[in-house]
């Protein structure tokens, strides 16, 4: 058994229960403040406890699950939709223009990636579409360079020069022979990007540029949290246990696909 991506997608999949069932029910209402309850901890009425609002801290994890994941997971499609046809368009068309757009992924790799990102939520204004904006644009190379290195090996292919001889053009052979064949490293690079997006998305929200209040997310309760740690540990402790929780759950579930999808690399 492939306990990497069992337990991986196991842990993965726990969050994103939470996160679903949060949108259509929560143990307490999230509006409700109830200032007599203040830094309450963890107890029969409130499990998690309570934070500087009288808030149920477990109703604030639950729905903040569904922002961070989900900022996190609409980044990374953001980057996957427009960074997949580029590399495969490079790898296609090779030559000068391939080695424009690899270029200029090279400038992009140049800036550290919370940097771009605070930088671009900085000039747009602090907002979960900023981030989800800020976080996309980085990953945008990032897939356009692995598939473009997983694309470029399979135009050397057999079933590609029976294309290319049967008359198909370059865009069609991409997309019905070369990216059903790139799929699987695809995923392995989704879910790891899924994992770096939601750490970013959590820094954002931290220092005040991702999801703004009273939108519940993860980083923001870390924030709400830091002034109040002598008073309250456990305020930063259940935030800061759920991002390592599901940080190491999509890396399990990347490493347990790559295993799973290619095993002679994984042992490699």
């Amino acid at each position: 058994m492939n306990r990497r991506l069992f337990f991986g997608a196991l842990l993965a999949g726990a969050f994103v229960v939470l996160a679903l069932l949060s949108l259509v029910w929560t143990p307490h209402p999230l509006e409700h403040l109830a200032i007599a309850e203040r830094l309450q901890p963890p107890n029969l009425a409130h499990w998690l406890g309570t934070d500087h609002l009288g808030r149920d801290v477990l109703s604030l994890l639950m729905r903040g699950a569904a922002t961070s994941l989900g900022v996190a997971a609409l980044a990374v499609s953001l980057g996957a939709l427009a960074g997949v046809p580029l590399g495969l368009w490079a790898a296609a068309r090779a030559g000068w223009l391939d080695e424009l757009l690899m270029r200029g992924n090279d400038i992009v790799f140049a800036f550290p990636p919370l940097l771009l990102a605070v930088l671009l939520t900085t000039a747009l204004g602090p907002g979960a579409a900023s981030a989800i904006l800020a976080v996309g644009v980085f990953n945008i190379p990032v897939f356009a360079r692995v598939a473009r290195g997983l694309a470029l090996p399979l135009w050397q292919r057999e079933f590609v020069l029976a294309a290319r001889t049967a008359g198909k053009s370059d865009g069609r052979i991409s997309r019905e022979h070369v990216l059903p064949n790139l799929a699987g490293g695809l995923v392995v690079q989704l879910s790891l990007q899924l994992s770096l997006a939601l750490l970013a998305e959590t820094g954002l929200s931290y220092i005040g540029l991702g999801t703004q209040p009273p939108q519940p997310s993860w980083g923001r309760m870390l924030a709400d949290a830091q002034t109040l740690t002598a008073l309250s540990p456990t305020l930063a402790l259940f935030p800061g246990l759920a991002v390592a929780l599901a940080v190491l759950a999509f890396h399990l579930l990347a490493d347990g696909l790559r295993e799973r999808l290619d095993p002679q690399g994984a042992a490699r």
